[in-house]
């Protein structure tokens, strides 16, 4: 949200002699690409979109806040952080994997399963009225 994750432009401030572009689409890597239009990024995103019946794709988390807050889990505010959190972590470490480790994920269904294992690790933190609404949600987006 604060544009800090160390993406390739924010580590080339720094001095890092990495590449500046994306290894896997050649774009620039700024932020806003690893969470939202990477390749496997916007893909998870699009499944997000269809699951819970946004009008649209998120391009920014304010959009992911906005499209939340229409639909589901529009009450939910630490349902809404977890789902948020989780689909940013598993961006970041999918990133993470293949920048340092040569290790890309060819398939965002990969992804799509460690945010739904995150966010059922992650109940037990949530308010207790909450709790619920998190195994509806992991539920609906497991498709049952």
């Amino acid at each position: 949200m604060r544009n800090r994750i160390q993406s390739a432009e924010q580590l080339k401030k720094k001095g890092w002699d990495g590449s500046l572009f994306c290894q896997l689409c050649r774009e620039v890597e700024l932020t806003k690409h690893i969470i939202f239009s990477y390749p496997l990024a916007h893909s998870v995103w699009c499944v997000w979109r269809d699951a819970l019946l946004w009008g649209q794709v998120p391009y920014s988390s304010d959009d992911v806040f906005l499209l939340m807050d229409m639909r589901l889990i529009s009450k939910c505010r630490a349902v809404k952080l977890s789902l948020l959190a989780s689909t940013v972590w598993t961006l970041w470490l999918t990133r993470n994997h293949m920048v340092f480790r040569d290790n890309i994920a060819y398939s965002h269904l990969i992804l799509l399963f460690q945010i739904i294992s995150h966010l059922m690790q992650w109940k037990p933190m949530l308010p207790p009225e909450e709790k619920h609404k998190m195994e509806a949600l992991v539920a609906h987006l497991r498709g049952q």
